[in-house]
């Protein structure tokens, strides 16, 4: 739930803080709880949904983001994929530098699996405007891997 979070509000203290009223939202809510789908992936709706109430009501706020979060352990060996952990973390601290709207867009529709059209009645925007932030995220992410890539 944490990394859903912190995918979409940069801040680590922020996230923390919205996962527990998440879950103490899951708690008080268990009795609506119906079963369609598992309960994984409504618990993590809830988090996800707090995530943006909290984006939502704090827009003016600037996003405090913290360089040495790590999402995992970084380790020197490679995962099953071949990919260093550092590098996972060089793509994570670069996704937590996107300006809110476009994090927010990137992390709902290539992590969470959310369409365009989900995306747009979440954040209460046009899908083509969704559709733009998300090319624009990735550009800019883009040319920070490139940045840093040549940097370090």
């Amino acid at each position: 739930m944490y990394h859903a979070v912190i995918r979409l509000v940069g801040s680590p203290a922020t996230a923390q803080d919205i996962v527990q009223e998440g879950f103490v939202k899951v708690f008080k809510q268990l009795h609506r709880f119906r079963g369609e789908s598992g309960i994984y992936a409504w618990m993590k709706r809830i988090m996800i949904n707090e995530a943006i109430s909290h984006l939502r009501k704090n827009k003016s706020a600037p996003q405090i983001v913290d360089a040495e979060y790590h999402l995992e352990e970084v380790a020197v060996e490679q995962d099953e994929a071949g990919v260093e952990a550092w590098e996972i973390d060089r793509v994570h601290t670069a996704i937590k530098k996107l300006p809110t709207r476009c994090r927010m867009v990137l992390s709902l529709f290539l992590f969470e699996g959310y369409t365009h059209q989900e995306i747009a009645n979440e954040l209460d925007i046009s899908e083509s405007t969704s559709k733009t932030q998300y090319m624009r995220a990735k550009k800019l992410l883009k040319n920070h891997l490139s940045a840093s890539y040549y940097e370090g």
